[in-house]
């Protein structure tokens, strides 16, 4: 009830929407009215990022890996630390729980703004804006020092552009678009690997890519390396 019509209607948007959506809007779950509005509760908390430190959510970060980081909840905001209000601080990481049931309701929000805003009412203009300066540097600091994990999510997809080189085939060429989101997203879905005389280095490279745990997932440093061993089992096979 409380969601734009594009979303209901599953639309296609040019910008980069998926940055203010929630993890199980992004996996496609069906949700109650009463989810609906917790829903709306995670954008209110993206929202509230963007006014407190007057900067884009994830600005430098592909939709693909928005869309794979949000949904599975590997990839949050940056929040700002430095003389950043502490109640403030919480009302977003309250806004952005991966679980649904554990948002405050719109009526605790505006009791936790009221309270949180004495925070801010001795601090004058130019010295807010000041402020708002040194949490974008920390934020961008933050977001550098995440880039691992945004490359990590990229080596997945990797993995992905391997299998159909390899196999010559459309990943998931018959699954419905919702379902893979749902199953990749929980990693319940992932691609079938051929077992009959497949290179058991690229098997093995494949399925490191696709580990849930993107820490567990191979540099692309390691994977150059572990492409130039396999691709020794490739040498002698003709092109027939």
């Amino acid at each position: 009830a409380w969601m734009a019509p594009e979303v209901i209607r599953n639309e296609p948007c040019s910008e980069k929407v998926d940055a203010w959506m929630a993890p199980e809007v992004i996996r496609n779950e069906p949700c109650s009215e009463k989810v609906d509005i917790l829903i709306i509760c995670q954008s209110f908390g993206v929202v509230l990022w963007e006014l407190m430190n007057c900067e884009i959510p994830y600005r430098d970060v592909d939709s693909s890996a928005i869309i794979w980081g949000v949904g599975n909840s590997s990839l949050t905001l940056p929040v700002a630390t430095k003389c950043f209000p502490e109640g403030f601080q919480l009302l977003m990481k309250q806004c952005w729980n991966a679980k649904a049931r554990n948002r405050p309701s719109f009526k605790n929000i505006i009791m936790h703004i009221e309270i949180a805003a004495n925070e801010l009412v001795n601090i004058e203009p130019d010295e807010y804006f000041k402020l708002q300066i040194d949490w974008r540097e920390e934020i961008q600091y933050n977001e550098f020092n995440e880039s691992q994990s945004i490359t990590l999510l990229h080596i997945l997809s990797f993995g992905v552009v391997l299998w159909e080189l390899m196999n010559c085939e459309i990943p998931y060429r018959d699954v419905d678009s919702s379902a893979i989101i749902w199953g990749v997203g929980n990693s319940s879905l992932t691609l079938p690997v051929a077992t009959k005389c497949f290179p058991e280095g690229f098997q093995l490279l494949m399925k490191q890519c696709w580990n849930a745990k993107a820490r567990n997932r191979p540099s692309f440093k390691n994977i150059i390396m572990h492409i130039e061993i396999a691709a020794n089992e490739l040498v002698n096979i003709e092109p027939d």
